[in-house]
């Protein structure tokens, strides 16, 4: 979550704000995308498994996924304004359901390394 707030940071910065979801253009994009759609039933499987371990593993699969996704994606320098405001309404979503779901298993999630 520090290297999201850091590229939200430095977006604000530059006068880049989020903007609408647009089609995905990259397979790590499309990728980080759908498994931020397994939110619920995620969820789902830990409570029916009484399993939190599952919360915990999901969260480390976001985290690989957005590290992909940032690697594959260069947010800020990104010319075209519609890919980079979807790109960094996907870093807020992902932000906040890994933040969400740190919290949940007690986690606390730094502002800043």
């Amino acid at each position: 979550t520090v290297r999201m707030g850091s590229t939200l940071k430095k977006a604000a910065e530059a006068g880049f704000n989020p903007g609408q979801f647009i089609a995905p253009s990259d397979n790590n994009e499309r990728d980080l995308q759908l498994l931020l759609l397994q939110l619920p039933d995620q969820i789902e499987r830990a409570i029916e498994h009484h399993s939190p371990n599952i919360i915990a593993e999901y969260c480390y699969e976001i985290a690989t996924g957005f590290n992909r996704f940032y690697d594959s994606c260069h947010i800020i320098s990104e010319a075209d304004s519609a890919k980079r405001e979807s790109w960094l309404s996907l870093v807020v979503y992902c932000r906040k359901i890994l933040s969400e779901l740190l919290g949940v298993l007690l986690i606390e999630v730094p502002d800043r390394m």
